[in-house]
This record gives C-alpha cells, structure tokens and sequence, in this order.
C-alpha cells in the first residue's frame, strides 16, 4: 500500500492490484490499515534468530532446513556441539523471520506426527525412518514449488493482458532482479554475523526403500501450512 503513493505510476499501480489481490485472499480489510506510517516506508531490516536445540537436532531439520531456505526467503546456520549446546540461526528479513520461526517449530512436530501414524499404521521398522521423512520433504517441496510457479505465472500473464507484453516483461524482470537481490543480501547478512563460517557437507549414506518414500510423499502433499493470526484466526500460507 504504500509503494501505491509511488511517483512511478506503473510501480504504483502494480503495488495497488496486488495489495487488493492479498487483501481479498486472505480476508483483510485494507480501510483498517495505515500506508502511510513513516515506519512502513523504511526499509526492512536483516535480523537474525537463533533458537536452541540441546544436545541434538530433531531427526526432522535438515529437512525444515531445506524447505524453509528453498521458500522462505531465509538462511539457517548450525552452530554448537553436542557439549555446549546446539543453536540453530535463522537469517533474514524480520517479518519473514516470523514466518520462518513458525515453520521450524510447526514443521519439526508433524514431520515427526506422520512418521509415528505411519510406523503405527503399517508397523513400520525405525530403520524406515529416513525413507519415509525424505519422502514427506520431497512431496511438500514440490507441492510449494508448484503453487509458487503457477501463482507468479498467472501473476504476469494477468499483467501482460492488462499492460500488455513488453510491460509484463519488464515487470518480470523486476520480479527477478528483487530474487537475487535478496539472495545477495542474506548472504551479506550470514557473513556479517559469521564471518569464519566453514561449510561442511555429509553424505547419508542410508538405502532408500521407494515405497516408504512414496507414502511420505503423499503424506508430504497434504500438508497444509497454517499460521495463526493475532485474532486467534488462522491463514494459509502455502494456499
């Protein structure tokens, strides 16, 4: 809302049928709110959140990890040892940084929820574990990635038949130039808080039994994430 009191008629309009859109799908209403709060206009600021673990990670967050770096717009470091502690930061913009920490915590319990219902259901072997939570990543990562497409899709086919064709893709060029700018700036941001980092990298070596992985990932398709609002309401973020 307030980018539609930008000077750019065209950065304006675009601003305004998306504010509209947003508002329509998850039922706001946009008289109640202020565009033109100084604080809104400034730029969002990086933060970092870091959330500690104990002694070990759930046997569900490298999973969490990938799909909250792949669709979330965030970084996520491990720091620690099984000694002192582990943490688990979480990197970027602060409202996406809410989202994130929503996600972490959600995702960290029903990955774990399918598996205990599934184990129960079929009398599964422990063994099967990884099988089965790497096909509930699998079938979530695609699912969102599918939705995420086809929503910036029909978004800039909409604004190519409103605008036509060169302006529509000007504007996903836009859209483009924002992605990598922000991945520029989340990975200033992990730098800045770490800069020694080291990566390292580990090979699960654990065969794959293709039918489990077939099951987590349908059980990974119907998951629907779920964030609560203030007023006890609850929105659809994946849609």
């Amino acid at each position: 809302l307030a980018l539609g009191t930008s000077d750019n008629p065209h950065e304006a309009e675009l601003a305004l049928l998306q504010a509209k859109k947003l508002a329509e799908r998850y039922e706001i209403d946009i008289l109640s709110l202020n565009p033109f709060d100084e604080n809104k206009k400034e730029r969002e600021r990086y933060d970092r959140k870091d959330i500690n673990v104990g002694q070990r990670r759930s046997v569900c967050q490298s999973f969490v990890s990938y799909i909250l770096q792949n669709h979330f717009n965030v970084k996520i470091i491990y720091t620690g040892s099984r000694y002192n502690g582990r943490q688990i930061v979480i990197i970027g913009r602060e409202s996406d940084l809410q989202i994130a920490q929503y996600i972490q915590d959600y995702l960290n319990n029903e990955m774990l929820r399918l598996w205990h219902k599934y184990q129960k259901d079929y009398n599964a072997r422990c063994e099967l574990r990884n099988s089965f939570l790497t096909g509930i990543y699998r079938g979530l990562d695609t699912k969102l990635k599918e939705k995420k497409d086809i929503f910036a899709d029909e978004r800039i086919e909409e604004i190519k038949q409103e605008k036509g064709a060169e302006f529509g893709q000007v504007i996903e060029n836009k859209f483009t130039l924002m992605k990598i700018n922000n991945e520029k700036q989340l990975a200033d941001e992990v730098q800045r808080h770490f800069p020694k980092l080291k990566h390292s990298y580990s090979y699960n070596r654990s065969s794959y039994h293709s039918d489990v992985v077939e099951k987590g990932i349908q059980a990974g398709r119907n998951i629907s994430l779920r964030r609560p609002l203030n007023s006890g309401n609850q929105n659809q973020i994946d849609g």
